[in-house]
């Protein structure tokens, strides 16, 4: 399975919990269960 940002096949995966994408572990944060672009929007929004 491939990641949907970087596009690289890699051995594992995640699922965004928030925008339901898929990514590796260098293109999002496993432990958050968060895609770069979701972890991104929600930062900005705590620091408003």
């Amino acid at each position: 399975m491939g990641c949907e940002f970087c596009g690289k096949n890699v051995d594992k995966v995640y699922i965004c919990s928030s925008c339901g994408l898929v990514f590796c572990k260098d293109c999002g944060y496993p432990e958050k269960k968060l895609c770069r672009e979701c972890e991104a929007e929600l930062s900005e929004e705590r620091e408003i």
